[in-house]
C-alpha cells in the first residue's frame, strides 16, 4: 500500500464501494465486503489494481469467515441472519432471525470457531438490533437484544469476553463467554462515549 503520513489518506485503488466493511486477513489475502451492494470482494497483490469480486449477492453482505476444511466457502452475516456460502454463490441458511427492515451488520469468529453476528435496522433505528452467536453444530442463538448498530465483536485471545460496540447508542457492551459453555454470561456496558460516531 502507498505510505501516508499523518493526516494523509490516499487511495491505491480505483474502486468506490457503496459501504465497505469486514476487512481482514485470511488464508493469505486480504477479504472485504461491499455491504450494501451484496460483494465479497479481495485486493490482488498489486496495490494499483482494482478489487475483484468472489461472490455477489442479491441481498445486504455484513461481514463472512473462512468456513475450516472447505476451501472457498464462507459463513456470512447477510441479508435478515447467518447463512454458508459456496463458490459458486450457492446460500445454505442457517437461520433468519430478523425481519423486515432490518440487516445484518458486522461479525467474526472467535478463537474457538463460533461466529458472532450483529443485526440492526435499515433506518438504524434505537434499540433494534441484537447480537447472534453461531454454534459448531450450525445452531443460531440469540445473545444480546436491544442494541443499535453493533460492530465487532472482538475478542480476547482465550475468548472468554466479547465486546461488541453499538457506535449510534455511544457504549460498548461486554460479555463472558467460554468455548464449551452453551450460553453466554448477561453483557455489562464497559464503556460510554459522547463523541459523534458513524452509523454502520
Amino acid at each position: 500500500m502507498t505510505r501516508t503520513t499523518a493526516g494523509e489518506l490516499l487511495p491505491t485503488r480505483p474502486d468506490r464501494l457503496e459501504l465497505g466493511e469486514g476487512i481482514r486477513f485470511t488464508g493469505g489475502r486480504l477479504v472485504l465486503v461491499d455491504l450494501l451492494a451484496g460483494r465479497l470482494l479481495t485486493a490482488p497483490d498489486d496495490p494499483a489494481a482494482p478489487l475483484e469480486t468472489l461472490l455477489r449477492l442479491t441481498f445486504p453482505l455484513g461481514a463472512v469467515a473462512p468456513v475450516e476444511g472447505r476451501p472457498g466457502h464462507w459463513i456470512a452475516a447477510a441479508g435478515t441472519g447467518v447463512c454458508l456460502l459456496a463458490p459458486d454463490g450457492t446460500t445454505d441458511w442457517l437461520a433468519r432471525p430478523e425481519g423486515d427492515g432490518m440487516r445484518m451488520n458486522d461479525a467474526c469468529a472467535d478463537p474457538s470457531g463460533r461466529f458472532w453476528a450483529g443485526s440492526m435496522g435499515y433506518d438504524a433505528e434505537d434499540g433494534a438490533g441484537s447480537l447472534h452467536r453461531v454454534d459448531h453444530d450450525g445452531t443460531v442463538h440469540q445473545v444480546l437484544d436491544g442494541i443499535t448498530v453493533p460492530n465487532g465483536p472482538a475478542f480476547t485471545p482465550t475468548a472468554a469476553t466479547c465486546t461488541s460496540p453499538t457506535v449510534r447508542a455511544g457504549s460498548s457492551a461486554v460479555t463472558r463467554s467460554t468455548p464449551r459453555r452453551a450460553r453466554s454470561a448477561p453483557p455489562r456496558c464497559s464503556s460510554r462515549w459522547t463523541t459523534a460516531a458513524p452509523t454502520a
